[in-house]
């Protein structure tokens, strides 16, 4: 057991209405806790993390722990009293000492305590439904993905080295008293050999949001494998760049520093308002050298040399730190994010020049969205074809969940 805890009221009624809002008004995991701590900064540290991990805990293992309450009250309904139960058990199952487990006011044995435990299936924390469809297009990787999806994520950040090195950032995230160190690329595949130079890994469990070395724009919070696609595109310096569906603009802002602020990025998104936040990340981080357009006029642009999509998807390879992707999830939103994906490499693949390349990428895990979205586009495009690709499998990297593919004309 970790040190006992004593819980008050308050700090398990805002747990409660945070557990409401995602599961019974749809709300997402990350933006409701993150609007909880907001409003709620007279919490210390400790409390923090126990709302943040205890909301993100029983988002996780929901279905298994809901297995254990259904046992245990087969023949009543535990109505409003269905958070107190699963926090209650996802307290124990995290090994939680309470020194006053009265305050849940549910029925309990204290002698019996180990019949509150549940079995941590990977597979069964997933809805029937999406467990079968990875199983099907997965195959037997999939019991391990899914285990290694349940296991929360590092955070990590990636150094502007345009406007320090690794040795002055981590200077100066010891003095905000930030765990932090430099990955070490003997930990990791040799795939993130590149990417581990200018990524820190966080420990410690501060605000750095609120800190002034990020609003000065020194870092930006980036999972390792997603930095990897930006570093897969093999950018050169006044190359000429589209990113198609750049949305909050960290990969952009990301290509901007790689491209050593010259050359060209043309950045949009179908829908303008996601790029709302890559104005101020982009000035933040002092690029230069990104322009954002709307959408429809990219197809007015000719001989780029990369066009980066970035493509919407299930995010199901984001499980490790986006829990409820699973649960907001249907089948006919991946379907939907098939087409869409289709429909964007085939729109846009006049934009590349001559030598120009097309990076498609998602954060998704099905084949379906990767590999046989290539293979698809191949197929109905004789004159292109597939220059190299990399998945990155969770359980394999132990990082989120990517694909990327270089796509060029024969």
């Amino acid at each position: 057991m970790s040190k006992p805890i004593k819980l008050h009221k308050p700090l398990l009624e805002i747990v409660k209405n945070g557990l409401h809002e995602i599961f019974k008004n749809g709300s997402y995991a990350d933006k409701e806790v993150q609007k909880i701590l907001m409003n709620n900064k007279q919490f210390g540290s400790r409390d923090r993390s126990f709302i943040a991990e205890t909301i993100y805990d029983i988002v996780r293992w929901k279905q298994n722990y809901q297995l254990v309450l259904d046992s245990k009250f087969r023949n009543q309904n535990s109505g409003q009293k269905e958070f107190d139960y699963l926090i209650f058990i996802s307290l124990l199952n995290r090994k939680k000492e309470i020194v006053n487990p009265d305050i849940f006011e549910i029925d309990f044995d204290s002698k019996k305590l180990e019949s509150w435990l549940i079995n941590f299936d990977g597979r069964a924390s997933f809805p029937e439904w999406l467990d079968t469809r990875c199983a099907n297009e997965i195959g037997e990787d999939w019991t391990k993905m899914a285990t290694a999806l349940n296991i929360p994520a590092q955070p990590f950040i990636r150094i502007n080295t345009s406007k320090i090195n690794a040795a002055e950032l981590l200077i100066l995230l010891a003095k905000e008293n930030v765990e932090a160190k430099l990955v070490d690329e003997n930990e990791y595949h040799s795939v993130f050999k590149i990417a581990a130079k200018n990524c820190i890994q966080i420990a410690s469990k501060n605000n750095l949001r609120n800190s002034t070395i990020y609003k000065s724009g020194l870092f930006e919070f980036q999972d390792l494998g997603s930095q990897l696609i930006s570093e897969f595109c093999d950018i050169n310096p006044n190359q000429t760049v589209v990113d198609l569906c750049a949305g909050a603009g960290g990969k952009t802002v990301h290509l901007s520093m790689l491209l050593q602020n010259k050359g060209k990025i043309y950045a949009t998104d179908f829908k303008p308002e996601r790029t709302k936040q890559l104005t101020l990340r982009a000035k933040q981080a002092g690029c230069k050298n990104i322009e954002i357009i709307p959408f429809e006029k990219i197809m007015f642009l000719k001989n780029i040399d990369i066009v980066l999509i970035d493509a919407p998807c299930s995010g199901l390879g984001t499980i490790k730190r986006n829990p409820d992707v699973k649960w907001k999830l249907t089948n006919n939103d991946i379907e939907k994010y098939i087409e869409i994906q289709a429909s964007l490499l085939e729109k846009h693949k006049s934009l590349i020049g001559k030598n120009g390349k097309i990076i498609y990428a998602t954060c998704s895990i099905l084949p379906s969205e990767n590999e046989l979205q290539i293979q698809h586009f191949l197929k109905n495009n004789l004159d292109f074809e597939l220059k190299r690709e990399l998945k990155l499998s969770p359980h394999i990297y132990g990082v989120d969940g990517f694909y990327m593919a270089e796509l060029t004309r024969k």
